[in-house]
């Protein structure tokens, strides 16, 4: 039973997802529209306002308390009017043109190429803003009560998925003071509280919707309605009881699992530690936010300090990892000598000609130090017989 509803549950939460998401589509194209409309079916020309206004930004007519000033307005007005057109195609076209050429590609565009896509892009977009005005020359004038109501859908049915992914506002600092094993019983408090008062504001937007109901019916149809809309206003405000509904249910769902002891405790500050768990304890009696493991961040606040390196310290030890200070790093020798060789040596294998030419260097030290010892001997005796006769 338990994993049917949670599987409802979640076809729930797409549904609404898919809901949000078409609301914002449809309600970002409808003000675009209204948007195009208003600025092309308009009798003035935005571009000769402009122009009006650089004109006499620049000095190029006469100041506004002058008496010719309305007149050269007069006359520059329709001028700027009948430019416009050509300025604008002009000015799209060239943008157009340095987009497509400016991408990165691995074969660029050719310049003719690029300047027919500005074209005719161009030129379709003015064909579709012309469509637009010539089939609906009153203007989109449901645009912003239609914005309203899907602003209105997308706020509530939002509240409902925030419930769902358990991201709504919520107030902890006393929760967190209160010990693990009375926590289960502080959240059923806290899911029956909130189920109650969704019940409450539900009760209230079943009231409300009624009320227009029963006006839209009253009325036969031309009451009740929304002002620029020929929509009913009960269609419009049934995101209420709809979103209270869902979060009521979601509610009293939550509070049963926390008496149970199934409920996870989603900690708030899971996401700064980086903690692999997330922040969530299969039992909230255990749940102890000082007992996850918590990995360091890299941005200091009260709750997480940044995890600094320790700096170096010269040991005064020798140790295999460290010298002490001020201690001489022996280095191998590049010349040969008797006491050591040069360190190139030990890592290669020597040749025959210099295993030869080494045996001669050693006989030839060894015959100098026979030919020393006995004139050293020589010497020896005569430093004594010096000595006795003394």
């Amino acid at each position: 039973m338990a994993n049917q509803l949670k599987r409802l549950d979640d076809a729930v939460y797409r549904a609404e997802r898919m809901l949000v998401v078409s609301a914002l589509l449809i309600m970002a194209v409808v003000v675009f529209l209204d948007v195009v409309h208003r600025g092309f079916a308009g009798e003035a020309s935005k571009f000769a306002d402009i122009g009006i206004k650089l004109a006499g930004l620049f000095g190029a007519l006469p100041a506004k308390d002058a008496p010719e000033y309305a007149q050269a307005v007069a006359e520059l007005y329709p001028k700027l009017a009948e430019a416009s057109p050509y300025v604008l195609f002009t000015v799209f076209t060239g943008l157009g043109y340095f987009g497509i050429r400016s991408t990165k590609r691995d074969v660029p565009v050719a310049a003719p190429i690029a300047a027919g896509f500005a074209v005719a892009g161009v030129l379709t977009a003015y064909g579709l803003i012309r469509l637009l005005i010539w089939g609906m020359p009153n203007g989109v004038i449901w645009s912003q009560p239609m914005a309203l109501v899907l602003t209105l859908w997308v706020g509530f049915i939002g509240a409902s998925m925030c419930c769902y992914e358990r991201k709504h506002l919520k107030v902890e600092a006393i929760q967190r003071q209160i010990p693990p094993k009375y926590r289960r019983y502080v959240a059923f408090a806290s899911g029956v509280v909130t189920t109650v008062v969704c019940l409450l504001l539900l009760w209230v937007s079943l009231r409300y919707v009624r009320y227009n109901y029963d006006e839209f019916i009253q009325t036969e149809g031309r009451g009740g309605l929304f002002q620029g809309w020929a929509v009913p206003r009960y269609l419009g405000f049934a995101a209420l009881p709809i979103s209270f509904t869902l979060m009521s249910a979601r509610f009293g769902a939550r509070a049963v699992l926390a008496l149970q002891g199934k409920l996870d405790d989603v900690d708030p500050l899971a996401g700064l530690t980086g903690n692999k768990d997330d922040g969530k304890s299969s039992d909230p009696q255990s749940s102890d936010p000082q007992s996850s493991a918590e990995l360091p961040s890299d941005i200091e606040t009260e709750a997480v300090a940044v995890a600094r390196k320790p700096e170096a310290v010269p040991s005064e030890v020798e140790t295999m990892t460290s010298q002490p200070v001020g201690a001489v790093v022996a280095r191998p020798s590049k010349v040969l000598t008797d006491s050591h060789q040069a360190a190139q040596d030990e890592d290669r294998e020597s040749s025959p000609a210099e295993d030869s030419a080494r045996g001669a260097v050693a006989e030839s030290r060894k015959d100098e130090q026979q030919d020393a010892s006995p004139q050293a001997e020589a010497k020896s005796e005569k430093t004594d017989s010096k000595e006795g006769s003394s």
